[in-house]
């Protein structure tokens, strides 16, 4: 069974609140796992030898590392068909290879992401979304994550996370300021991409209010008005409103959710949380049916001929 979990419902996920992520102790087992048993674990094993797997893939990376770019090449190049220990595989070969700053897997991560329309997120689930950027800017360099964003064939959601990107290479001290605000401009004014489209010119606003660009304000501001007829654009009121929060804090906060990975179970924590939420809605939503209990008189319904009372009752 697939781990991933799409937004609009479908693939299930491995890991939820609750279970042994939260609470690890060191494995035996992990440090004498080699490279293929690893490999078979992180494709096919249960959650307590996948975790094993994942505490022991550093010691084992140059031998993962191919193999890893393998698994994230085959799901690119099979998409639909790929078996489902291949998908599996390259979840967890995303969060490995971006732990160990991969620069070798920026091709065949960049293949992946730039699959046609939702062909990736229905491989992968939320992922390229939720930990898109991060682990994009852990393996891409800016160029690749710029023509990412520029490309009309992904998800408009994984072209958000390559421009999200290129805010977290910056905070990382990894791509200069001024490079990102002289990008930021070109997208508000709508030079690049080459079709506009509201929900990403959006996205570049929130880049301005997070990352605190004051010399963009006013041209996010005109860039919002001109989309505002677009159902998928940021909201002028939105886009204040996290201008009201005090500066300094924003570009904090957005520090915080994308600090650079270390730890690959802590990361994929989340896979499973809204599922948990869905099951515990669905219980409290469950009326209560009564159970089925015989009169004490009536016939046992064992079929024994007698009274209830005299043969199965409590």
């Amino acid at each position: 069974m697939r781990f991933f979990k799409l937004t609009h419902g479908g693939l299930q996920p491995r890991f939820g609140a609750g279970s042994s992520l939260d609470a690890r102790a060191p494995w035996s087992y992990a440090a004498r796992m080699t490279a293929p048993e690893i490999i078979d674990a992180l494709s096919f094993a249960d959650e307590e030898t996948t975790l094993e797997a994942l505490d022991a893939a550093d010691a084992q990376r140059v031998a993962l590392t191919p193999r890893l770019i393998e698994a994230l090449e085959q799901a690119a190049t099979r998409k639909a068909d790929a078996a489902e220990e291949t998908v599996e595989l390259a979840g967890y070969a995303l969060y490995l290879l971006a732990k160990w700053r991969e620069k070798s897997a920026a091709p065949a991560l960049l293949k992946l992401f730039s699959l046609p329309d939702t062909e990736a997120l229905e491989l992968l689930g939320d992922i390229p979304i939720e930990d898109g950027p991060i682990l994009l800017a852990s393996i891409c360099a800016p160029d690749a994550l710029r023509t990412l964003f520029e490309n009309p064939r992904p998800h408009d959601g994984i072209r958000a996370s390559a421009l999200i990107a290129l805010g977290v290479l910056t905070e990382w001290n990894e791509w200069p300021r001024a490079d990102l605000s002289n990008y930021l401009t070109k997208v508000l004014r709508g030079e690049v991409p080459a079709k506009p489209i509201g929900y990403l010119v959006g996205e570049a606003a929130l880049l301005v209010a997070y990352l605190e660009f004051p010399e963009l304000l006013g041209p996010a501001r005109v860039a919002l008005r001109k989309w505002k007829d677009d159902e998928d654009i940021l909201e002028s009121e939105e886009f204040e409103g996290f201008l009201a929060e005090t500066d300094g804090l924003r570009r904090e906060k957005f520090r915080a959710e994308n600090r650079p990975i270390e730890d690959v179970a802590a990361a994929i924590a989340w896979w499973g949380e809204e599922d948990d939420e869905d099951d515990e809605e669905s219980e409290r939503a469950a009326p209560y049916v009564a159970p089925n209990v015989p009169s004490r008189n009536a016939p046992c319904p064992c079929g024994s001929g007698k009274k209830y009372k005299n043969c199965c009752a409590p």
